[in-house]
């Protein structure tokens, strides 16, 4: 699908605008809140829609996908709880797939991790992994964010393409 410029730019600035409002608290951790269930629920049809209209591999949303199952990587469990960390704090990850992935992080290599998180079609609904080039593009950022890091993975995709033109 296509969609007029100034739309773009418009929802651009409108996104903008909201995370710079020193008023709103934009708490990474309430936002990634059972985050899966989000990813099914909001980003699921933008990625069949994708698939669709473009018959490509949207970069960008391979990045999204890493870093979702990135976030959700738990180095450790207390109880019931699972424990990811970043910038050496530890964070509760509230999932309902956080125990399968605390086993999976665990147990598989990153390009099996994608593959098995990717075919889940208990949870999704469907095989993830049946978009042409979806499960090599999710393992070649979640590779680059482990190696790199999240901010330099980032700085990577944007300097090779334009922000309004990934929308």
């Amino acid at each position: 699908y296509k969609t007029d410029p100034a739309v773009r730019q418009l929802f651009i600035e409108k996104v903008r605008d909201r995370f710079q409002n020193p008023y709103i608290n934009h708490y990474w951790q309430d936002i990634a809140n059972k985050y899966s269930n989000k990813m099914k629920i909001r980003c699921l049809p933008l990625l069949r829609n994708y698939y669709d209209t473009k018959k490509t591999t949207p970069q960008l949303f391979a990045t999204g996908f890493a870093a979702y199952l990135y976030y959700l990587k738990a180095v450790r469990q207390d109880g019931n709880g699972y424990f990811g960390e970043s910038g050496g704090k530890s964070y509760l990850i509230e999932d309902e797939l956080a125990a399968k992935y605390y086993t999976m992080w665990q147990n598989l290599p990153v390009h099996a991790l994608v593959e098995e998180a990717l075919a889940n079609v208990a949870f999704w609904e469907e095989d993830l992994s049946d978009f042409p080039g979806f499960t090599q593009a999710v393992a070649d950022q979640l590779n680059g964010i482990i190696r790199n890091g999240m901010r330099a993975t980032l700085k990577n995709i944007y300097s090779e393409k334009n922000l309004a033109d990934t929308i």
